[in-house]
């Protein structure tokens, strides 16, 4: 017999009191860590490459072998978080996390390396999953828009914290001390998650559960796939957040350094402009998806905002610091529209396969960071002018520029793909 769901399965008769919020903020949380130990090589860059004798094109694949298992994790993530406890699943995906960040620090070339990350991304897979389940199962439908911008805005300030601080951290102490740190702070919160998170089943849910035991656990993923909506709705978001992991995960920062001659500290201060516009965005996107009968309109002028800040920011060469840094964050502002898609593929299907669905979205999410990130490592190998520096490979802004040029690309496809989607009023 499974071993369905029990412990959250309703949470109305805690509905005035702070538990939920309690409970949600600890899987939100972990969304916020992950996002921080996401986007953590990006303010390493030149650290790695030295210390583990990487050129671009391996930095790129230790980058993304994050989301080499993130991606493929996401789907199973979603219908396990409709069958079993979401408790035992975030213990189990931050210890996951954890683990990765140690074997990371200990690591001396890229495959040791490479294996800590790929941990980091197994576990990291269950925090957005578990975060949405757990808005699910406490709050109302009508407010899930909202949370799950509150969900973005807890994780892209950990992407913040990834970058300017970080980058401190690591001028100070080191890369590996800082992956130990980071490895600390997960054991700390799956103390909190095993100690708060602990809910007993109400007495009348008998039914649904044996109701639970007589649908399949591969059910909701069968409804998911065979729709045609939820691969169009999905693409449009993987299209739309890939820009995001790309930039703000890995290679925004030494591209900044190189075309404005600025150290580490300020230029990764200015790539995490790109998270504060998320962190502002997440939850203005939701309050006004919440207000209006369609979310077309929203989705549309984020492509758009989002395409014509990559122009200035890539293609305009010396712009005031100042400037750069409005661009970065209405960047990260217009790419926030995106959430809205989550909305939109849970409606279309049944609330039971709503898991499933959710992870489904976020794996089309993960997809494009995984490709991306490799790609342009490539793409900076391809174009390289044979320069070195510290005995490292030494690439140009125009190197950088090009490169990049995948992102306004995958932002088009996005925007192309808005007209197929369909959404209930």
């Amino acid at each position: 017999m499974h071993n369905v769901n029990n412990t959250e399965t309703s949470y109305t008769r805690y509905k005035t009191t702070y538990l939920p919020w309690l409970i949600w903020f600890l899987g939100a949380f972990f969304y916020f860590y992950e996002n921080l130990i996401q986007v953590s090589p990006g303010v390493m860059v030149h650290d790695l490459m030295r210390d583990l004798s990487m050129d671009a094109g391996q930095l790129g694949i230790l980058a993304g072998f994050f989301f080499y298992t993130y991606a493929p994790i996401q789907i199973p993530a979603g219908v396990l978080a409709d069958h079993y406890s979401v408790r035992t699943l975030l213990v189990a995906a931050i210890l996951f996390c954890t683990l990765g960040c140690a074997l990371f620090a200990t690591s001396h070339n890229m495959w040791q390396a490479s294996c800590g990350r790929l941990l980091i991304g197994l576990g990291s897979g269950f925090a957005a999953i578990c975060s949405m389940k757990l808005a699910t199962l406490l709050f109302p439908a009508r407010r899930f828009p909202f949370f799950v911008g509150l969900m973005v805005t807890l994780g892209m300030t950990g992407s913040i914290m990834g970058g300017g601080p970080l980058a401190i951290m690591v001028d100070n102490i080191g890369w590996r001390v800082t992956l130990y740190a980071l490895a600390v702070l997960g054991l700390i919160l799956a103390i909190f998650v095993v100690w708060l998170v602990q809910i007993k089943q109400p007495h009348n849910t008998k039914k649904t559960e044996i109701e639970r035991e007589k649908t399949h656990i591969l059910h909701g993923l069968k409804q998911v796939m065979s729709c045609k909506s939820s691969w169009i709705v999905a693409g449009y978001g993987g299209l739309m957040f890939a820009p995001t992991s790309i930039f703000g995960g890995l290679w925004g920062v030494p591209f900044i350094m190189r075309a404005y001659m600025v150290d580490k500290p300020t230029a990764a201060s200015l790539v995490s402009l790109l998270f504060l516009g998320w962190v502002i965005g997440g939850p203005l996107t939701g309050f006004l998806a919440g207000q209006f009968k369609t979310k077309r309109p929203i989705m549309l002028a984020g492509s758009l905002g989002a395409l014509v800040s990559l122009v200035f920011i890539l293609y305009v060469p010396h712009l005031p610091l100042a400037m750069l840094g409005f661009f970065i964050f209405t960047f990260g502002l217009a790419s926030s529209c995106l959430l809205p898609a989550f909305s939109l593929i849970k409606e279309i299907h049944d609330e039971a396969h709503s898991g499933a669905a959710l992870g489904f979205m976020n794996t089309a999410n993960m997809i494009g960071g995984a490709i991306g990130l490799p790609l342009v490592g490539f793409l900076l190998n391809f174009t390289w002018h044979g320069h070195m520096e510290h005995g490292i490979k030494a690439y140009s802004t125009s190197n950088y520029m090009y490169s990049l040029s995948i992102l306004p690309l995958m932002i088009l496809i996005s925007f192309a793909l808005l007209c197929l989607i369909k959404e209930k009023e």
